[in-house]
């Protein structure tokens, strides 16, 4: 597993357990839900060692629910949950930090759902 894939898990994992919300990794469901996918990075280089690099993960949350509402909120919670992460330690890959790069906004409305979505970042160190 890369580092970047290992960081991810952690995030989302980290959501699950202390949120309450499952985020799945990869496309969104057509019956809802909140999907999250890892869509660029932005490489911070190496350290003095060579050994370790740091990146910024760039991952596009999205919520889709009958409620607009709702996507709204479980977005911004996810969101607000990011901004206040700190420093987590994985096998292979240590999260510096995460945040909101774009905040929670309409998408689309497709049939009886809203689809909201949000773009967050991952900051990273492996």
């Amino acid at each position: 597993m890369t580092p970047q894939n290992e960081a991810l898990n952690i995030v989302l994992d980290l959501i699950e357990k202390d949120k309450h919300y499952k985020v799945i990794s990869g496309a969104l469901h057509r019956d809802g839900g909140i999907s999250a996918e890892i869509t660029g990075g932005e490489n911070k280089g190496r350290s003095l060692n060579l050994q370790y690099g740091g990146t910024d993960l760039t991952v596009l949350f999205l919520c889709k629910n009958k409620s607009h509402s709702t996507a709204f909120d479980t977005l911004c919670d996810i969101g607000n949950y990011l901004d206040r992460l700190g420093e987590v330690k994985g096998k292979t890959v240590q999260i510096t930090g995460a945040g909101v790069r774009s905040g929670a906004g309409l998408v689309v409305k497709e049939g009886d759902f809203y689809i909201y979505s949000m773009i967050a970042r991952i900051g990273i160190y492996f």
